[in-house]
């Protein structure tokens, strides 16, 4: 193809294409927000949530109701192909894929494809927001296309209150990765939202400074184990001080077709207050009325070191296991990162590091099998249980509008392990070597100021015993070239 003398070739999956190479709008602010709040400290936003529309806009608003951006991306990449797990009427939760993530969902298919993105917000007042984005594309050489409604959601302010309905993205957590609990690795789910904008609560609640608060539901569809299950969470932030964030959140898992209802007031009860009914000594023997997955996440501010840097961690775990001690040491997941920069001014070196290591006993539960996933993909970090990887970011500003990033990336993943009990690793030996990824990524940005923005990327990765085969070592590429504007 033409397009390949523009970009340099690498190595690299569609799974880490998928989350390397295509940069949200929403990631792009994000790492904006992060960068802001180590150079302030009269003004913090909290990390840990997705801002509503009113907290941070995602258009242009300052001249006009209505903004839109639009963009065309060309793109190749290789990929060596490997199993899916079926069950019933669903699929498990896709672990084995290396970070197909921060697209929402987004996976275009294999070898050469062209696609374009059209967003579209309004915000008539200052109490009512409306977006919607759609992705549209074709194979080359291929009568392959297709059409995805990524975003669809309105927003309503009601004072410090704000309702949400439709197809909107959460993003509880501090990775710039994916965060354990809920990232934008899946597709977003259609449901309800209320959040508050950050605010001091009076009495006794003043001393825990800034709040916010989130809660959702939602319900799943038909292609699940099992369908029509429910999705219901809550989130709390608060600053206490300017150099320091906590958040707590916990997401229910429950009803759906086949589930038994016949639980009492109290099995309900205790067990949304993260408690279970216990029948018996045997550890398997309680009630089983939600799936359930808590989050404790936290993040520290030194802003007045020479290169001002932010701590962050995750603390998740997941319901499995019977009582406490087994469910600690087989469902208990962690994320540490820094976050520094080499100087105050916008053309500092910037510089993030993450370690994350999942339990053995992640996004899964014997009564709803699909766990916390939506169409394929699990709801929080997609590398897998038992699992580990680390991260290296480098980014710079050159001159008034450039933007260079590099990025390193080592994951080790337990396949042996999978969440499938039937899977063929658990019956031959040749299958029992984890699989180990390891890659670069390197990308180009530049903004003009009528409004225009390209973008290249490039990445090389070597995957070691793919598919937990021994000795199968392979190399895979891509490569992706972006124009966009903005309106």
């Amino acid at each position: 193809m033409k397009f390949f003398f523009l970009i340099l070739f690498c190595f690299i999956t569609q799974n880490l294409f998928a989350q390397s190479l295509i940069k949200t709008s929403d990631r792009v602010s994000r790492e904006s927000r992060e960068e802001f709040n180590l150079q302030n400290s009269t003004e913090l936003k909290f990390m840990g949530f997705r801002p509503s529309s009113f907290e941070e806009p995602a258009f242009d608003f300052s001249e006009k109701k209505v903004g839109a951006n639009v963009s065309l991306n060309i793109a190749s990449f290789r990929e060596p192909k490997v199993r899916n797990y079926p069950v019933g009427n669903s699929t498990w939760p896709v672990f084995y894929q290396s970070q197909i993530q921060g697209t929402q969902g987004f996976d275009p298919p294999e070898k050469e494809n062209t696609w374009s993105s059209v967003s579209l917000g309004v915000m008539p007042t200052n109490w009512f927001f409306a977006t919607a984005e759609a992705q549209a594309g074709a194979q080359f050489n291929s009568s392959n296309t297709w059409y995805s409604l990524r975003q669809l959601y309105s927003e309503f302010k009601i004072r410090k209150l704000v309702l949400s309905v439709g197809r909107k993205p959460l993003y509880w957590g501090q990775s710039f990765v994916a965060p354990l609990l809920l990232s934008d690795h899946a597709a977003s789910f259609d449901s309800i939202q209320l959040s508050t904008l950050p605010q001091r609560w009076p009495w006794i609640f003043k001393y825990l400074g800034q709040l916010k608060t989130e809660l959702f539901l939602t319900r799943m569809n038909l292609d699940r184990a099992n369908p029509h299950d429910f999705f219901v969470g809550w989130r709390l932030g608060m600053m206490p001080v300017d150099f320091f964030e906590l958040n707590i959140g916990l997401i229910y898992q429950f009803s759906g077709d086949g589930i038994p209802k016949d639980n009492s007031v109290k099995d309900i009860t205790l067990e949304i207050l993260g408690a279970r009914t216990s029948y018996s000594d045997a550890g398997d023997d309680s009630s089983n009325v939600t799936n359930r997955a808590v989050q404790m996440d936290y993040r520290f501010w030194f802003r007045d070191l020479t290169w001002p840097l932010s701590y962050y961690s995750e603390q998740h775990l997941e319901d499995c296991c019977g009582s406490f001690q087994p469910m600690l040491k087989h469902s208990y997941s962690f994320m540490h990162g820094l976050m520094m920069t080499t100087g105050q001014d916008s053309k500092s070196s910037r510089w993030r590091a993450e370690y994350t290591r999942t339990g053995s006993k992640l996004y899964f539960h014997l009564t709803w099998p699909s766990g916390f996933s939506n169409e394929g993909r699990v709801l929080g970090q997609p590398l897998g249980p038992d699992s580990e990887g680390a991260y290296l970011r480098w980014n710079r500003k050159f001159f008034k509008a450039s933007d260079l990033e590099g990025l390193f990336f080592w994951e080790r993943r337990n396949r042996s392990s999978d969440i499938d009990r039937h899977d063929i690793h658990s019956f031959y030996t040749s299958f029992e070597k984890c699989e180990k990824r390891a890659g670069l990524v390197a990308r180009w940005t530049q903004k003009f100021e009528n409004g225009f923005i390209f973008e290249s990327a490039i990445s090389e990765m070597r995957i070691f015993n793919l598919d937990s085969r021994r000795d199968r070592d392979v190399w895979a590429w891509g490569a992706l070239a972006k124009i966009g504007k903005s309106f």
